[in-house]
C-alpha cells in the first residue's frame, strides 16, 4: 500500500449490502492488513441494516451526525454524534435511522 490523501466527498458513492444505504469506501479488503472496509455511510430517514452478524469480523461505528437505535443481541440503544458503536464478530445488530435527518457513519471492520 502506498500513502494516500483523500477527499471523502471526491469518491465515488456505492450501497451498503444490507439496507440500500449509500457509502463512500476509503480502503476496500486487502489494501490494508486486517482491515475489511473503511468507509463513510449516509442513512436516510427510514433506513434500516436489517439484523445479521459477522463470523469473523468485528465492526467499529462512528457517529458523525444524527440519530440511530442500534440493536445489539436484542438491547436498543439510541445513539448521536460522537458516540462509537464497537461489535464483536457473532453479535447480532441491526442499525436504523429513527430521526428525520440523514445520519452519517464512519465505520470499518477488523478481519479475525
Amino acid at each position: 500500500m502506498s500513502a494516500n490523501i483523500v477527499h471523502i466527498e471526491e469518491l465515488q458513492d456505492d450501497f451498503v449490502s444490507h439496507g440500500g444505504m449509500t457509502k463512500k469506501v476509503i480502503h476496500r479488503k486487502d489494501d490494508v492488513p486486517h482491515l475489511m472496509q473503511l468507509a463513510q455511510s449516509t442513512w436516510k430517514p427510514g433506513q434500516v441494516a436489517t439484523m445479521h452478524s459477522h463470523s469473523d469480523m468485528t465492526e467499529v461505528f462512528i457517529v458523525k451526525s444524527g440519530t440511530a437505535e442500534v440493536e445489539l443481541n436484542g438491547c436498543v440503544t439510541t445513539v448521536t454524534k460522537d458516540m462509537v458503536i464497537t461489535i464483536p464478530p457473532t453479535v447480532k445488530h441491526e442499525i436504523r435511522n429513527v430521526s428525520q435527518e440523514d445520519v452519517v457513519m464512519v465505520y470499518f471492520g477488523i478481519k479475525h
